[in-house]
């Protein structure tokens, strides 16, 4: 049957309005959309551009890093005046990375042997910039108290407080000790982690077969060596007489040196009671070995490392008589936490220290007889073997300063802290 006439001009009406309405709504989406893709493509120029500007800024980190690791000399400088590289002190740009420019400054701190980098990048159109800020260190011995090449023994009455124990090979101890850190990369004795590679389940302070043991510093054995030569007032036996400089095996038994010179032995070293008192660096070719456990004789406040807590993870109670601020429980590994820059701490007793300063022994060294205590405060670095298994007590304490103080033959550097730096922008009239 045929609809009615009237029912057809109805339908007719109401695509009319459909259709109305669907051109009102495209009338206001598609110019929306036509903004929208208009503003896509902005954002997305944008963002090519600021990457490029960190990009940009990453290889002004790059070039820091370069430069920095040049040369001793240039990184003394900079320790000394707190700038020195040409430059580097936002005082030109760089063209030679494809897409824009980038400048850098480089300074020292904020601590001793450290270094403050700044790198800003700024793209080709000159339209997005970008900074970093990263800090390095010259950590030749930084945070290590022991470092054997050819592995370490320590038992009996030996202690190693505030910085840690390194060696590329094994490392043994007559039980695992509660501190301080240990890493090696190959074993450490006894182990009660089973397969586990650190002390589970914090991994806080015992690292064996690890991957990132810090390089073998080179030290720069010529200048020690010409310095002791050059240094007068030195026991008898140096070559020039009353020099710092022994090229023949020597015994000591009463030694005092407060200058802060290095002494420089160009053989084998034996130490007696009532022992010695160096101030500075003692340079052994040779073995050093001890015939009693007294052959120290000097008294120290010692310097406490603002990070020394780490060392001590599994016994915060041994750590905290030596910090009067220190939090009530070990805050973990990864803290922001730091003592005091002007905590310090004597030892009990405090006429025992042998060595203020670096003791470097390129061949074995031992420690042996028994009774009295001798204190190391510095850092020791040992080429063959470190034997420490007698019964008297012997402490090794690190001393940051000492580890900053060791002259090599190259820099070697590590990356304390990297973060972005939005506060810097790049420098008035400079390549405007």
């Amino acid at each position: 049957m045929t609809p009615p006439r009237g029912r057809r001009g109805s339908d007719s009406g109401q695509v009319l309005v459909g259709v109305i309405v669907l051109l009102a709504i495209l009338t206001i989406l598609v110019p929306a959309m036509v903004l929208y893709t208009q503003r896509e493509a902005l954002w997305t120029a944008k963002q090519t551009q600021n990457t490029t500007a960190f990009h940009l800024a990453e290889s002004g980190v790059e070039k820091a890093f370069l430069t920095l690791s040049l040369s001793t000399g240039a990184w003394r400088q900079l320790q000394q005046s707190g700038t020195g590289y040409d430059d580097f002190k936002w005082d030109k740009s760089f063209s030679d990375v494809p897409g824009g420019t980038y400048t850098v400054s480089i300074t020292s701190g904020p601590d001793t042997e450290q270094a403050t980098v700044i790198s800003v990048g700024r793209e080709s159109k000159k339209k997005e910039v970008r900074a970093l800020k990263v800090i390095y260190s010259n950590a030749t011995l930084g945070g290590i108290a022991v470092y054997s090449a050819a592995g370490v023994r320590v038992g009996g009455g030996v202690t190693v407080e505030w910085g840690a124990i390194v060696s590329p090979l094994a490392i043994d101890f007559p039980a695992l000790p509660t501190f301080p850190s240990a890493y090696s990369a190959d074993a450490i004795s006894p182990w009660p982690y089973g397969q586990s590679n650190c002390d589970t389940p914090d991994c806080c302070q015992f690292f064996q077969y690890y991957s990132n043991i810090p390089p073998e510093p080179v030290l720069d054995l010529s200048y020690y060596k010409s310095s002791a030569t050059a240094t007068t007032g030195c026991p008898a036996g140096g070559n020039p007489a009353g020099s710092c400089y022994y090229d023949t095996a020597q015994s000591w038994s009463d030694v005092t040196e407060t200058r802060g010179v290095p002494y420089y032995v160009d053989g084998n070293l034996t130490v007696g009671s009532p022992g010695i008192d160096i101030i500075g660096s003692l340079i052994v070719i040779g073995n050093l070995q001890s015939t009693s456990g007294n052959w120290g004789k000097g008294s120290r406040t010692m310097k406490v490392p603002r990070d020394a807590w780490k060392q001590y993870c599994h016994d915060w109670a041994h750590y905290q008589p030596m910090d009067n601020a220190e939090p009530a429980t070990y805050p973990g590994k990864n803290s922001s936490y730091k003592s005091a820059s002007t905590l310090t701490y004597s030892d009990t007793p405090n006429n025992k220290t042998a060595i203020s300063g670096l003791l470097y022994v390129q061949g074995n060294f031992s420690v042996g007889g028994g009774g009295g205590n001798t204190s190391v405060h510095g850092v020791m670095f040992v080429l063959g073997t470190t034997t420490m298994t007698s019964n008297s007590g012997v402490t090794v304490w690190y001393d940051k300063d000492a580890a900053s103080a060791i002259q090599t033959t190259k820099i070697i550097l590590t990356r304390d802290n990297w973060q972005d730096a939005p506060k810097y922008k790049w420098p008035t009239g400079l390549d405007p």
